[in-house]
């Protein structure tokens, strides 16, 4: 039985290996590794490509969770000059991040990204625009040192290699296995606390869930009353994704960052530009409702007496709320001498006013 992966022959590999001109991962020693060889199809990616090809992306600040820059994915169809490609070696995920970090490079920053983004060729490309990358790393990434990505490891284990003395390549296995990949930490370990206890956790991992806080920040954000419709098409997604999504979120964070009042919640900022587009004649209220003229007829009045005696009941509202409330309604409901005239109902005080005032 064939597995659907292409398997490359013996030939193959040993040319993929002559061929390149990067050094290989290793762990300070002269051991070597064979690429992976685990690619997609040409058909397989170009029906990834399709998936995603509208898809939204978005550079955030980890603090003040707002989306910087965003953009979407160029077409398919989109022509390059291949001889002039600055991007030449990045996959599509890794040529949408380097042209939408492009005015971030070259500062010193650290870039973080999930796992369709990561790659070795994006790593390297970074670092040479002196910016460091840190982020989940799928296993069927081209290049990929096989003592890691095969390795058997049990809970709290962990296994690294290091290409060039920069890029590294972790795996940790904690309820499951973790792949990470990043210029600027090596193999270290920090002690955490857990609602378990204390645990070693990779500082790689560490940083990777701090930092990703700013986007998931935004996403949840940008989620609440979201105006998006399965019956919009593309470009019309594109546009409100961008005007009531994406720049509704970055005004409440510039708002409550700078404003000295009372922080806003994003259906507060909704609802104030509403109001704003719509102009003064979102001002006026709508007048109140008159009271139902058969509000009126109910008075409390004493129930009547039997043999000159006074007669009592339970409160028919105080009964109601003591059973709703699982309490013993029948001995802790108030007993009462008065009923309303049109309900025929006893009502203390209180509970009257309540329900007819």
């Amino acid at each position: 039985m064939s597995s659907g992966k292409k398997k490359l022959t013996d030939e193959e590999v040993r040319e993929m290996i002559e061929d390149s001109d990067d050094e290989d991962f290793s762990d300070g020693s002269d051991e070597e590794f064979v690429p992976s060889g685990e690619e997609l199809e040409d058909s397989e990616m170009e029906d990834v490509i399709e998936d995603i090809e509208y898809d939204r992306n978005y550079v955030c600040e980890s603090q003040p969770n707002e989306n910087d820059r965003n953009r979407a994915l160029s077409s398919p169809s989109e022509s390059t000059d291949e001889e002039n490609d600055p991007y030449e070696g990045l996959d599509k995920p890794g040529t949408v991040v380097a042209k939408l970090c492009e005015l971030l490079l070259d500062q010193g920053r650290v870039l973080i990204a999930d796992n369709y983004y990561t790659s070795v060729p994006l790593a390297k490309y970074l670092k040479d625009r002196k910016t460091d990358l840190c982020g989940t790393l799928r296993k069927n990434r081209v290049g990929l040192p096989l003592n890691v990505t095969k390795s058997k490891l049990k809970k709290g284990q962990c296994v690294a290699r290091q290409k060039d003395n920069y890029i590294t390549v972790l795996k940790w296995h904690d309820k499951r296995d973790v792949l990470m990949i990043s210029t600027c930490h090596g193999d270290e370990m920090t002690s955490v606390r857990t609602r378990l206890g204390e645990t070693l956790k990779p500082n790689a991992v560490i940083d990777y869930n701090d930092a990703k806080k700013g986007i998931d920040v935004a996403d949840q954000l940008s989620s609440y009353h979201s105006p998006l419709h399965k019956s919009l098409t593309w470009f019309k997604k594109v546009a409100v994704d961008l005007l009531f999504r994406v720049a509704v979120v970055n005004a409440r964070c510039i708002y409550n960052e700078y404003s000295t009042g009372a922080p806003l919640t994003m259906l507060e900022v909704q609802e104030q530009i509403i109001r704003h587009l719509l102009g003064p004649s979102a001002n006026v209220t709508t007048p109140a409702r008159p009271p139902s003229q058969g509000l009126s007829t109910h008075k409390l009045t004493e129930i009547p007496r039997r043999n000159n005696m006074l007669v009592r009941k339970r409160c028919t509202n105080c009964y109601t709320k003591l059973r709703k409330e699982g309490m013993p309604a029948a001995s802790k409901a108030k007993q009462v001498h008065t009923e309303c005239i049109q309900c025929q109902k006893a009502f203390c005080l209180d509970c009257f006013n309540n329900v007819h005032c």
